[in-house]
């Protein structure tokens, strides 16, 4: 038991959770990698000359810190993505834009189902677009008629329908269309909301089977490099750590 207890050391993270301190909600995320805390001690040398004219350390004093507690996820999920921003998410109605690529091997496209990402788009937005590209490699923007009209006898033409159906006129069998076409949601949406202050609870497991609990009680995000990959396969939380 001595040796066993000589050798003790950390396992790692067995829970680790968030809860906002404003209202105690706390986020249903996944258990990180790992964790780290940086002091960041802003530490002052003295120095003085020696007999023999040398500069040497007389004394040190520290003068400030900025502590940073990084929270490492394996994962990119919204609510990790919104913290990492420092935003809350909100509910509302939003006008965004929905892209899409085509492989036209058809002439008509049927338009989303319920609960698929283009349902409820209303047919013949003026502002929905298309195009080719030429034998020279550059893009050529396609006309768009209605949705009504029969492209049969056009060139170079597309018609967007309810639900973002699609028709295309014969000449573009075999064509890649990129498209961007205008659509309305109601969902979650990166509002103008801070996250706020946060507290940090961990569990850390031995080889001992023992527990050991970490309590960050005030920690807030951290700005600084808050850009994120979407395809990576990690995402680092920098938070400040309050201390005093």
């Amino acid at each position: 038991m001595t040796v066993a207890i000589f050798n003790e050391t950390f396992v790692g993270i067995s829970e680790l959770k968030l809860q906002r301190i404003s209202d105690g909600f706390v986020y249903n995320l996944p258990i990180p990698a790992t964790f780290a805390v940086q002091d960041n001690k802003q530490q002052i040398i003295q120095r003085t000359k020696s007999s023999q004219g040398r500069t040497v350390r007389s004394g040190a004093f520290i003068k400030g810190e900025e502590p940073i507690l990084t929270v490492d996820y394996n994962y990119m999920q919204p609510e990790l993505i919104a913290m990492r921003a420092g935003n809350t998410f909100e509910e509302a109605t939003y006008s965004i834009q929905i892209a899409r690529t085509v492989n036209v091997t058809q002439l008509t496209y049927a338009g989303a189902a319920n609960g698929y990402l283009g349902y409820g788009m209303p047919a013949d937005q003026v502002n929905s677009r298309g195009a080719i590209r030429e034998a020279g490699g550059l893009s050529v923007q396609l006309a768009q008629a209605d949705y009504a009209d029969d492209l049969s006898a056009l060139t170079n033409t597309f018609a967007q329908g309810q639900h973002g159906a699609l028709k295309f006129s014969p000449d573009l069998m075999g064509e890649v269309v990129s498209l961007i076409m205008p659509h309305s949601v109601t969902g979650l949406g990166l509002g103008d909301g801070l996250i706020g202050e946060h507290k940090l609870v961990a569990h850390l497991s031995d080889t001992q089977n023992m527990v050991w609990v970490f309590v960050a009680s005030n920690i807030t995000i951290s700005s600084d490099g808050s850009g994120f990959t979407p395809d990576a396969e990690t995402l680092q939380l920098p938070f400040f750590l309050s201390v005093g």
